[in-house]
């Protein structure tokens, strides 16, 4: 089973909730696929950490590729992105 979209899974609110249900009815792994830019967020990593697995992508490197691939909020950086990646294998048990 897997969570994603045309928009971003992980601006679901209870995306956690909705995975621990569907682990709950069935021994399908879940995944969830998201291009990263809210796992700097404490929180969003929280309610992924309840997936088997977890695909976020990396479209560009650098600022203005970023927000040219992607056209995120203007709060976003390059930087906060790559952060969030490097910050979820110390919270995440599940296959990245």
């Amino acid at each position: 089973m897997t969570f994603v979209g045309s928009g971003k899974p992980t601006l679901q609110d209870g995306l956690g909730w909705m995975i621990r249900q569907v682990k709950a009815v069935t021994d399908i792994p879940v995944a969830v696929i998201t291009n990263g830019s809210l796992l700097c967020l404490p929180e969003v990593r929280e309610e992924v950490s309840a997936a088997d697995a977890a695909l976020p992508t990396l479209d560009a490197g650098a600022d203005f590729f970023c927000h040219t691939v992607n056209r995120p909020r203007r709060a976003f950086t390059f930087g906060r992105l790559v952060d969030g990646l490097a910050k979820l294998p110390w919270t995440y048990a599940g296959k990245l």
